[in-house]
């Protein structure tokens, strides 16, 4: 990889169980390619960390993926046992269903808690900006905006360019593309961290 892209890329568990062996591959090659972070299941952390030997690549725990259906009582509880674990920054999913709901307050308040369970860790929220209209997008990012957390999620590069002229120059994008070329793509977009998968 192209050493100024390396530092701003996020290697993702695949389709894969989160098995012993995948995640030793996952951290090999986060260590061998000097990525910035993985993103793995809070459950995960601990065996990471041993995988990781304290080297400088960080942990971000995921919770409430994939819709964010789970209980924000849950997602709060969850996210104080992973920063237990050692996990360095929050990914999560806030709940979809009550963004369509436009019950936005709820959502507002969700994240405050894990920005709160997060003690002062970053939070990353995935708010998935293909499914909404722009009027929506645009509460959802103020929501965002207003609840302490330090980055917001797209997945296309046409996302990043939107969501960077709604969020302004400083906030952080991360977005969640297929491969490296595209990783690259959306970094010079105006992506702060890209985010793929690897096998």
């Amino acid at each position: 990889m192209i050493n100024d892209v390396r530092h701003h890329i996020e290697l993702s568990l695949g389709e894969e169980l989160p098995t012993r062996s995948v995640l030793e591959k996952l951290c090999a090659r986060a260590m061998r390619e000097t990525a910035r972070s993985i993103a793995i299941p809070s459950g995960s952390i601990l065996l990471a960390q041993h995988f990781l030997d304290e080297g400088s690549v960080k942990i971000s725990a995921r919770v409430g993926f994939p819709n964010g259906a789970i209980d924000s009582d849950v997602k709060r509880y969850e996210t104080e046992l992973a920063i237990d674990a050692g996990a360095h920054e929050i990914e999560l999913v806030p709940s979809l269903a009550k963004i369509a709901d436009g019950d936005y307050s709820t959502v507002l308040r969700e994240i405050r808690d894990v920005v709160e369970a997060a003690d002062e860790r970053a939070v990353k929220v995935a708010i998935q900006p293909g499914l909404w209209r722009t009027d929506v997008l645009r509460e959802v990012i103020q929501v965002v905006l207003d609840s302490g957390a330090k980055y917001i999620s797209a997945t296309t590069a046409e996302q990043v360019r939107l969501l960077r002229e709604l969020c302004g120059p400083k906030f952080g994008l991360l977005v969640a593309v297929e491969n490296l070329e595209a990783a690259t793509m959306a970094l010079a977009a105006g992506a702060s961290i890209a985010s793929f998968a690897v096998d």
